[in-house]
Order: structure tokens, then C-alpha cells, then sequence
């Protein structure tokens, strides 16, 4: 081990501007490729918005940060480019769930 330690909740969360502002940041970064994937797969356009949202709560808890999750946006560029289904793409978010919460 490398000696470091996951913060508790209480000790890591804080609501300032600087947070909205990261906040928004990652949103208004996520949000045309998750329109994107919603309109070019049956997926859902809602139940991946709230599945995006659910998730960046569980990082903030989990991790004491929101944590934008770049495996997700390689992931949803390639089902926009056609290399991945929408079945492909539940399962590698899934493991790459997994993984980050390992």
C-alpha cells in the first residue's frame, strides 16, 4: 500500500462556488455526447441522464470529489462512431463501474 487513505464523507464534501462551477463544468461537457448516444441508440436519453447523475453522487461520496468518469466518454465516443452496441456499451460501464469502485 501506498500509505494513503480515502477521506471520510464528512471530512472531504463542501459546497462552494468553486464546486457549482466544477459542477457545471462536467455536465455541460457530458451532456452532448450523452444527447448524442440517446439519439443514435435505443438507450434511453432519461435513464442515461439519471444514471450519470446517480453515479457522479456515488463518486462524490465514495472519493469526497466529483470525478468526471473519461472511461464513460471513450466508451459513448465509440458507440457514436458505430463500434460499440448499446448492449456492448451496459456491460463495459458496468465493469468500468466495478473497477472505479474497487
Amino acid at each position: 500500500m501506498d500509505g494513503t487513505t480515502t477521506p471520510t464523507v464528512t471530512e472531504s464534501l463542501s459546497f462552494s462556488a468553486s464546486e457549482l462551477t466544477g459542477a457545471l463544468g462536467d455536465s455541460v461537457t457530458v451532456l452532448p455526447i450523452v444527447v448524442a448516444v440517446g439519439a443514435l441508440t435505443e438507450l434511453s436519453l432519461a435513464k442515461m441522464l439519471l444514471g450519470f447523475g446517480a453515479f457522479q453522487i456515488v463518486w462524490g461520496l465514495r472519493y469526497g470529489l466529483p470525478i468526471s468518469v473519461e472511461p464513460m466518454k471513450a466508451l459513448a465516443a465509440l458507440t457514436i462512431a458505430g463500434a460499440l452496441g448499446a448492449d456492448e456499451l451496459a456491460i463495459a460501464g458496468l465493469l468500468a463501474g466495478v473497477v472505479l469502485l474497487g
